[in-house]
C-alpha cells in the first residue's frame, strides 16, 4: 500500500515489463513507483488538470491525458527518467476520456468543441495524425473503448446513450444487428449484454466507476462508489454472483489495472488517497472450464 498525501489520485497504469507503477493526481502530478517496494523512482509535477494516465503495453511510453491537452513520455532507461516526445503531442478542447486500441495504433480521444461533442481517431506510429471524427451525440461523451479486434469503437455519453462504430468505414452499427460477441476489456463491459444481471446489482447509491476484464482470462473487476472491488466470472448472467469482495478501500474506487503479467492487481482511490497492490491469484481448473464455455459461443 502507498499513500499519497496533500494529492487528490485519479489513475493508475503499469508499465510493459510489470516493474513500475504509474499515478496520476487531479493537480497534475506524475510519479512513478517501483512495483515491488513502492520507492518513487521518478516525479514531475506538470501544474495543470489531469484526466487520465495510459501505459503502452508494448514499449515504454506513457501518455498523459490532461483537460486540454496530451502528451506522451518515454522511459529514458539509461539515466533514469523520462523524456517529452514533440511528436506525440496534441492540443483541444476539454476533454474527458482517451483510450488506446488493442495493438496501440490508434488513440481515440473524446472532447468537446465549444457545445458539440466529438472522438477523433489518431494514427500513432509516429507521432499523432488525425483519421477521423465521429460527431452526432447528444451529450458530451463519458467513456470510450475499442473492442479487442480492433474493428468496433464504443462511446456512451452523459446520458447514457450508447454509440457503436465500425472504425473502417467510420459508419454508425446498429448495435443489434451486430450478431457475434464483441469482446471489450474497459469501458465496453458497461453495456455488455452478458453482464446485464452484474449491473442489476448497482444503483444510483452505489455507481460502477471502474470495470476491466483480464486478457484472455474469464474474470472481470468492478470498482464501485462505497470502495469495494468485486471479482466476477466472465460471462456472468448473475448466477454466480462475485466470487471475492474487498472492501479495504475507503470510497470510490477510481482506477483499477492488472499487470500486464498478471500476478498483481492495482487499484486507486481518490478517497483515501491510497494505492493498493494486490498479488493475484487464479483457479486455473476453473479458468480452463469458463474459455472452453466461451470458446463453444
Amino acid at each position: 500500500m502507498k499513500c499519497i498525501d496533500h494529492e487528490v489520485p485519479i489513475s493508475v497504469a503499469v508499465d510493459m515489463v510489470s516493474q513500475r507503477i504509474f499515478t496520476m493526481t487531479s493537480a497534475g502530478l506524475f510519479t512513478v513507483f517501483d512495483l515491488s517496494n513502492f520507492d518513487v523512482m521518478y516525479s514531475k509535477d506538470f501544474h495543470k488538470v489531469a484526466q487520465n494516465i495510459i501505459a503502452f503495453a508494448h514499449s515504454n511510453k506513457v501518455l498523459l491525458v490532461f483537460e486540454s491537452d496530451i502528451m506522451v513520455l518515454d522511459a529514458n532507461l539509461k539515466n533514469g527518467g523520462y523524456v517529452e516526445l514533440k511528436e506525440y503531442e496534441l492540443k483541444l478542447n476539454k476533454i474527458s476520456d482517451a483510450k488506446l486500441n488493442t495493438s496501440e495504433n490508434l488513440l481515440g480521444v473524446a472532447s468537446t468543441t465549444g457545445t458539440t461533442p466529438e472522438v477523433s481517431l489518431y494514427e500513432t506510429n509516429d507521432g499523432f495524425a488525425k483519421l477521423t471524427t465521429f460527431y452526432g451525440f447528444k451529450s458530451s461523451i463519458k467513456h470510450i473503448d475499442f473492442s479487442t479486434d480492433n474493428y468496433y469503437l464504443q462511446c456512451e455519453d452523459n446520458d447514457r446513450e450508447v454509440s457503436l462504430f465500425e472504425i473502417e468505414s467510420s459508419r454508425l452499427i446498429n448495435m443489434g444487428a451486430v450478431d457475434f460477441d464483441l469482446e471489450w476489456l474497459g469501458e465496453g463491459l458497461r453495456t455488455y449484454p452478458q453482464l446485464a444481471q452484474i449491473r442489476k446489482q448497482y444503483s444510483a447509491d452505489n455507481n460502477i466507476l471502474n470495470i476491466i476484464k483480464v486478457p484472455n482470462k474469464p474474470i472481470i473487476a468492478i470498482g464501485d462508489e462505497i470502495g469495494t472491488i468485486r471479482f466476477y466470472s466472465y460471462p456472468n448472467e448473475g448466477k454466480d454472483g462475485y466470487y471475492q469482495c474487498y472492501p479495504d478501500h475507503l470510497y470510490n474506487i477510481t482506477k483499477c489495472v492488472f499487470t500486464h503479467d498478471q500476478k498483481y492487481f492495482v487499484s486507486i482511490s481518490r478517497h483515501d488517497r491510497c494505492v493498493f497492490k494486490w498479488k493475484t491469484r487464479y483457479n486455473e481448473e476453473k479458468v480452463l472450464r469458463l474459455n472452453m464455455l466461451l470458446n463453444k459461443r
